[in-house]
């Protein structure tokens, strides 16, 4: 996975007569070989104030067959990817978890708890009981997370 910088704006342009801002990200990736690439790219992000009217205007467009697209199908099939790969992830991260767990259970608890303590802010007295509650009933599905 490529390591970036955090976005800067470089400008604004305009989808369809709507107004967005433009980002660019600087990243990196490495090869199986160890070289480095370095890459700069482009993208457009909506100003929060948007309305929905200009948001679904602004992501219409024609494919390759000449036929229009609308912005609610777009919106829809970004929303339905996006689950998918939610629930991708969370079956991942439940089967990494699982793994971790019987290569080492010690470390595995305390790489949990770490996530819980820096990723999500729960004090650490916390996260520790909260880890141990869910080893002790076998709700594990990833560091955090009970499956009931």
């Amino acid at each position: 996975m490529p390591k970036t910088s955090s976005a800067k704006q470089v400008g604004t342009s305009t989808l369809n007569g709507v107004s967005v801002n433009l980002f660019e990200l600087e990243a990196k990736t490495k090869d199986k070989d160890g070289k480095e690439t370095k890459f700069t790219y482009q993208f457009p992000r909506f100003a929060d104030t948007v309305s929905e009217a200009d948001l679904v205007k602004a992501l219409e467009y024609k494919n390759s067959k000449g036929e229009v697209i609308s912005g609610v199908s777009v919106l829809r099939d970004y929303v339905n990817v996006a689950i998918k790969n939610e629930k991708r992830s969370s079956k991942l991260n439940e089967i990494n978890t699982v793994l971790a767990l019987r290569a080492d259970p010690e470390k595995a608890m305390q790489d949990m708890i770490q996530q819980m303590v820096v990723g999500f802010g729960v004090p650490r007295e916390i996260a520790e009981a909260n880890v141990k509650a869910m080893l002790a009933k076998g709700n594990v599905v990833g560091a955090g997370v009970e499956k009931k």
